[in-house]
C-alpha cells in the first residue's frame, strides 16, 4: 500500500517516548486481533469469504508492524504501526494516534448516525411547518353535544365489583401482560405458566390487602427477572457446548432466579425454623392451600412428576410474596431481616380473608376519601411498623414556608444531640436476625409472647 493510501496520522508534537509507546499499543493491538483471528480459523467457524478478507487484513497488518520494527526513525515506526491498526485491521474507519484515553477516534460517520441526523432534521422541519399552520389556519371550535340520553353517569372512584369480579379482573390483566407483552410467551409451557402466575399474584393481592398497582408493577418486575435467568441458562448451555432445550427453559430459570433473589431469605429461614424458641425445630411449612391456583399440569406444560410441579409452584410463591411485600415497603427496605420475617408470616398464613388478618373492620379501600384507602398491607403493616422507628426520632412533620414540601422535625432536644438509646433501621434489624432475641421480644395482641 502507498503511503498516500494511510488514513491515520501521528502528530508532530510527540517526543520519543510518546511515539515509542504510540507504536507498542498499536501493534499490541494488531498482534491480539490475528491471534484472536488464527484460534477462530484453528476452530474451523469461519466462512471462506470471511477468512480470505481477514487473512489479507492481518498479513497487511503484520507487513505495516514488521516495517515498524525494521525502521530506526521513531516517528515512522509510530506512523507504520497507527496504520497497521488504522488500515491493515479497521479499514481506516477507527485511528488509535493518541497515547491518553481515550487512545482511538472513529474517522467516519456511520450510515446510523447520518440517518438519525436527517430523522431529526426531518423532525425539527415538521413542528416548525406544523407550528406556523396552526397560527396562520386556525380553525373555528366546534363543541358538540351528546343528547342528554346518551349520557353515561358513573360513580367518582368507577363501578363497584365484587370481590371475585374483582380478583378475576385483575388476573386476566395480568395473564395478558405475559402473553401479549413479553418474550417469554414465545417458550413452551408459557400459556400455562402465565396463568399460574397471574392467579397466584390476584390471589395474595386481593387476600393480603396489596395495593393493585403494586401487583402490576412487581409482576412485571418478575417477567423482566425471569427472562433474564432464561438467557442465563441459555448462555450456560452455550459455554458447556449443551444443546439449549426451551422445553424445561422457564422451570430451571425460576429455580436460578428463587436461588439468588431469595438466597438471603433461604438463609433466615432456615436459622428461624431451626431455632427451638420459635418454631422448635421443625421444617418450614409448604404455601397456604388458597395460594395454590395452579394445577399440577400447569407447571408447565411437561412430563414432569407431581412433585415437581409442586415444587415449582412453591418456588414462584415465594418469590411473588417477597416481591409483593418488597414493592409495598418502602424505606422499610432498609430493614431486610424484617422483609424476611414479613414474607414468612405470609407465607405460613392459614387465611387469606382481610376480615380474618386485619380484623373486623378491614374495610376494602373503594377510593381516595374511604379508610385504608392506601390499602390494607400498607396501612395496617408497613405504616405502623415505620411509624414506631419514625417516633424514636421525629415529633411531627411540617411544611417548609419556602417550598411548601414536607420537614421533618426532630424530638426536643434532639437536634443537639441523639441520646445513646435511640434505636435506627439497623437496631431494629437486628432484632430479627436473631430468632431468640425475637422470641422474647415479640409480644401479641393477647399479651403473651
Amino acid at each position: 500500500a502507498s503511503m498516500k493510501s494511510f488514513h491515520c496520522t501521528v502528530p508532530t508534537s510527540y517526543n520519543e517516548a510518546e511515539l515509542v509507546k504510540l507504536k507498542d499499543l498499536n501493534c499490541w493491538k494488531v498482534f491480539h486481533a490475528v491471534a484472536d483471528f488464527n484460534t477462530t480459523m484453528a476452530q474451523g467457524d469461519v466462512g471462506t469469504t470471511l477468512a480470505k478478507v481477514w487473512a489479507e487484513k492481518a498479513e497487511l497488518a503484520s507487513f505495516l508492524c514488521g516495517q515498524a520494527d525494521a525502521t530506526s526513525d521513531s516517528y515512522t515506526a509510530a506512523f507504520f504501526a497507527v496504520n497497521a491498526w488504522g488500515k491493515g485491521i479497521m479499514d481506516g474507519d477507527e485511528c488509535c494516534n493518541m497515547v491518553r484515553a481515550p487512545y482511538c477516534l472513529a474517522m467516519q460517520r456511520s450510515l446510523s448516525t447520518v440517518a438519525i441526523g436527517i430523522l431529526i432534521g426531518a423532525v425539527i422541519l415538521l413542528f416548525v411547518g406544523a407550528t406556523l399552520a396552526s397560527c396562520i389556519m386556525r380553525p373555528a371550535k366546534v363543541q358538540q353535544r351528546k343528547p342528554l340520553g346518551e349520557v353515561k353517569v358513573t360513580p367518582p372512584f368507577g363501578e363497584q365489583m365484587s370481590a371475585e369480579e374483582d380478583l378475576g379482573t385483575i388476573q386476566d390483566e395480568l395473564q395478558r401482560t405475559w402473553l401479549q407483552s413479553s418474550c417469554l410467551r414465545a417458550l413452551p409451557g408459557a400459556q400455562d405458566l402465565a396463568c399460574s402466575t397471574a392467579g397466584i399474584f390476584a390471589c395474595l393481592q386481593a387476600g393480603f390487602g396489596f395495593q393493585k398497582d403494586n401487583a402490576r408493577n412487581q409482576y412485571e418486575h418478575l417477567l423482566s427477572l425471569w427472562r433474564s435467568h432464561c438467557a442465563t441458562v441459555a448462555d450456560r448451555a452455550v459455554q458447556e457446548k449443551a444443546p439449549v432445550e426451551e422445553t424445561g427453559l422457564l422451570v430451571e430459570a425460576l429455580g436460578d432466579l428463587h436461588a439468588e433473589l431469595l438466597e438471603g431469605f433461604t438463609v433466615w429461614r432456615s436459622k428461624f425454623y431451626r431455632c427451638k424458641a420459635t418454631m422448635g425445630g421443625r421444617e418450614p411449612p409448604a404455601p397456604a392451600t388458597e395460594f395454590r391456583s395452579a394445577r399440577a399440569t400447569d407447571v408447565p406444560d411437561l412430563e414432569v412428576s407431581r412433585g415437581a410441579a409442586e415444587e415449582s409452584r412453591r418456588l414462584l410463591t415465594e418469590v411473588a410474596v417477597y416481591l409483593l411485600v418488597w414493592g409495598e415497603a418502602g424505606n422499610v427496605r432498609f430493614m431486610p431481616e424484617v422483609l424476611y420475617f414479613l414474607t414468612e408470616l405470609l407465607l405460613a398464613s392459614e387465611s387469606v380473608s382481610p376480615e380474618e388478618l386485619y380484623g373486623a373492620d378491614a374495610v376494602v379501600p373503594t377510593g381516595p376519601c374511604t379508610p385504608y384507602h392506601s390499602n390494607l398491607f400498607l396501612s395496617k403493616v408497613i405504616r405502623p411498623i415505620y411509624n414506631v422507628i419514625f417516633d424514636e426520632w421525629y415529633d411531627r412533620i411540617d411544611l417548609d414556608p419556602k417550598d411548601g414540601r414536607d420537614v421533618k422535625k426532630l424530638r426536643e432536644g434532639f437536634d443537639t444531640y441523639l441520646p445513646p438509646d435511640v434505636a435506627n433501621y439497623d437496631d431494629w434489624n437486628e432484632l430479627f436476625c436473631d430468632p431468640e432475641r425475637l422470641a422474647q421480644g415479640i409480644i401479641l395482641h393477647d399479651g403473651t409472647c
